[in-house]
């Protein structure tokens, strides 16, 4: 029966005339019986693709939530345009109580020099890991995105705006990316009108948080140059609205493993909310050709 879904696949693949294929499943387990995963598959071809996404997660007390969404991009040489949509069904949590959203965005990333290509990006939604060359300045992508996403959290309505500024280089044994978010929304948040079941994913983030985000900065570091692997290191500085809930530093680590067309990742973060030291470890794998 595998063999027959796979073959199928495969002849839909080739049949529609899609030139590159591109899939990936992610494992992520942590503090409090923390359980996420995620899945996508982009197939595109010349410059237009398509990129089904869907992502869940689950702790002690918290049933799964379910986020489901889709992007469509257009490539040229010198930049990247995509839009996203989404929704993560009605959950109803003992502790949380109920939630679901739905969203809508787009972003657009520059590459300032003309060999730079869809598939390398180093900033934004549609970044990937570096390769292993390691000579001068190479690429240095730009780009903005914004993302409007509406809330109904315990029968709350909230809706919220998110802007956001990226940029990457790569600069001899290293490619840097960063990434800033500023989040608004259309009505003040105190404790009375908020409700507390909202949860999201934010950038450079492995795991869901529950909490609504001021803003949200992300540093990221991949050491290039090794045969095989890159080691990378990330930061993460993430602040809220409400008063009750304390910054969080994040700090993470990984490898990425190439060998052509299978890739692995392997990361782990780190952040201390409200006295407790929260630990995250994630397992991906990839498929492209």
């Amino acid at each position: 029966m595998k063999k027959t879904i796979v073959c199928a696949a495969l002849f839909i693949f080739s049949a529609a005339g899609w030139s590159y294929f591109d899939a990936g499943l992610n494992y992520t387990s942590g503090t409090d019986g923390y359980k996420g995963q995620d899945a996508y598959a982009k197939i595109g071809t010349g410059g237009f693709w398509v990129k089904p996404e869907y992502s869940s997660y689950e702790a002690d007390g918290i049933d799964a939530y379910r986020k489901y969404s889709a992007r469509i991009g257009f490539e040229k040489s010198l930049y990247t345009l995509s839009f996203a949509a989404g929704l993560t069904p009605e959950v109803e949590n003992t502790l949380l109580g109920k939630y679901e959203n739905k969203f809508a965005g787009a972003d657009i990333t520059f590459s300032l020099n003309p060999t730079s290509g869809g598939k390398t990006r180093m900033a934004g939604p549609n970044s990937g890991y570096g390769g292993h060359s390691a000579s001068g300045v190479t690429q240095i992508d730009l780009g903005a995105g914004l993302n409007y996403t509406a809330h109904t959290s315990n029968s709350k309505d909230i809706g919220q705006l998110d802007a956001s500024l990226f940029a990457g280089a790569k600069v001899l044994m290293a490619q840097i990316s960063a990434s800033y978010t500023a989040s608004s929304y259309d009505k003040t948040l105190t404790l009375a009108n908020a409700g507390l079941a909202m949860n999201q994913r934010l950038t450079g983030l492995n795991s869901y948080v529950v909490g609504y985000p001021k803003s949200n900065f992300n540093l990221k570091l991949d050491l290039l140059g090794y045969p095989m692997v890159t080691p990378f290191i990330s930061y993460n500085k993430t602040k809220f609205k409400l008063s009750n809930i304390d910054d969080l530093n994040t700090y993470g680590l990984g490898a990425y493993l190439d060998f052509n067309m299978v890739g692995a990742t392997v990361s782990w973060q780190t952040y201390k909310a409200g006295g407790d030291r929260n630990n995250f470890l994630s397992f991906s794998a990839g498929l492209k050709f």
